[in-house]
């Protein structure tokens, strides 16, 4: 008899069935759990999962139990659920896809995808564990995504970018159109105005014409909301936050908390933007439900006291950590998931902001269906050349003949300990940083090599 994980896994994992059909229907069968509870949807190119732990740790200082849905995972499936400050056991999994199983009609089981089943399973486990509110992260574009048979009270679209032109179209207007099938008539959507769509006057109309059309309430980082020096009520622009300087955080052109957490201030510019569409949805939740939530202001003296920016950011995109060596010591490693040309950007970003990198050498694996030479090209400009490349064991994995012949001089491993096996031969200080950063399935792989558990890393940063 086959347990939950060959259930489960044996629905191809990554194989990507567009359609919302089947998931109205077997959500109607299972009785719609959780439908009762305000719900959260968060989409865009990149920044969802920051943005998304972000606003679950303002809702937690509520002492809500938050339900949070996020995908995929690095290196074990239960990482996809955070219930308040726990995770689903082995046996709570098992149960959850039981009762899934049984209450849905056979044929309609077998044609649901991975994600469509562990999206349904983030239902009924936030059901079971009565949660309070609700945070999905989008799997895949927006319109036809599993999650988006939710109703939320409202969404976010953290940033837009050229990624997944096979399932959302080749232009920049195609990706944001698909992404704003998770906005609601009559509800704030957030548009976090970041990556290659913000600069595109062609988004900015069409943008324009689909808030007349489905008739949602926009809300525009950096005019509508956002960050503003102690002298003027909105910063209205894209300048850094820095640490000598004094903020307040604006909606609507008021003043909502004149007091912004010092550990931000110190955050690359991506997660600085990010935290204020978490301010912004949190804002609006406060809105509808006063009586349920604090006020900012109070929060963001408890996130500081608490390090929430310093813990929830770190378990975002840019993971730094001392890694114990067998001679003795430690070394820095930074990890980073960038998978797209704006995620290279970002990255980049948040590499000039380090001031403690010692020599960076970077060590690459994207994928073979990735812009990747034009990842490469802004990643050698950085690294001046200090990159080393390397596959994993997926067949989706990068190969020499992947690469444009201008490439064809970077070393590309086998595998990944034979690209760490020679980064520590070129640099063997420990004084040395070495960073790794690329696709979700090589940052998961490496993690797994060095036996780093997020769900472990999480709980200590969490309680730092």
């Amino acid at each position: 008899m086959l347990n939950w994980q060959d259930k489960l896994f044996k629905k191809t994992l990554g194989v990507i069935k567009p359609g919302l059909q089947r998931m109205q229907q077997a959500y109607e069968q299972l009785g719609r759990p959780a439908a009762e509870i305000p719900t959260v949807l968060i989409g865009g190119t990149n920044g969802k999962g920051t943005t998304a732990a972000l606003l679950w740790k303002l809702l937690a200082l509520n002492g809500q139990r938050v339900g949070v849905f996020s995908s995929p995972h690095l290196v074990e499936f239960r990482e996809r659920f955070q219930m308040s400050h726990a995770l689903p056991t082995d046996a709570e999994l098992s149960a959850s896809l039981e009762r899934i199983e049984s209450g849905l009609d056979t044929r309609l089981y077998e044609e649901l995808s991975f994600f469509e089943l562990s999206t349904l399973m983030a239902f009924d486990l936030f059901h079971q564990c009565a949660c309070q509110s609700i945070i999905l992260e989008v799997g895949l574009g927006g319109r036809l995504d599993a999650t988006n048979i939710a109703d939320p009270i409202c969404s976010a679209i953290v940033s837009i970018g050229l990624d997944h032109q096979r399932y959302l179209g080749d232009t920049l207007p195609e990706i944001f159109g698909e992404k704003l099938g998770i906005a609601r008539k009559g509800r704030p959507l957030i548009w976090g105005a970041s990556g290659a769509a913000a600069q595109d006057s062609d988004c900015q109309a069409f943008f324009e014409q689909r808030c007349q059309q489905l008739n949602f309430i926009p809300y525009v980082r950096a005019h509508d909301f956002g960050f503003a020096a102690s002298d003027q009520i909105r910063l209205g622009s894209d300048e850094l936050l820095r640490p000598d300087g004094t903020y307040s955080w604006f909606f609507q052109g008021q003043t909502v908390v004149d007091y912004v957490p010092a550990a931000l201030l110190s955050k690359p510019r991506f997660l600085q933007h990010n935290f204020s569409v978490a301010l912004a949805l949190y804002h609006c939740l406060c809105e509808r439900h006063p009586d349920r939530l604090q006020p900012l202001g109070k929060l963001l003296k408890a996130l500081d006291d608490d390090h929430g920016p310093s813990a929830v950011c770190g378990m975002g995109r840019y993971l730094s950590i001392e890694l114990p060596e067998d001679r003795g010591g430690s070394r820095r490693l930074v990890v980073d998931v960038c998978h797209n040309v704006d995620g290279i950007e970002a990255h980049v970003q948040a590499k000039q902001n380090d001031i403690s990198l010692h020599r960076p050498l970077a060590l690459v694996s994207i994928l073979n269906d990735k812009n990747i030479n034009a990842m490469l090209d802004r990643l050698r400009l950085e690294y001046n050349d200090h990159l080393l490349l390397f596959q994993i064991p997926n067949e989706r994995s990068l190969t020499q003949n992947d690469l444009a012949e201008r490439h064809r001089g970077l070393k590309l491993f086998d595998s990944f300990e034979l690209a760490w096996q020679h980064a520590l031969r070129k640099r063997p200080s420990q004084k040395d940083s070495l960073v790794i950063c690329g696709s979700v399935l090589a940052v998961g792989h490496v993690l797994e090599y060095f036996k780093l558990y997020p769900l472990e890393m999480a709980n200590h940063m969490a309680a730092l």
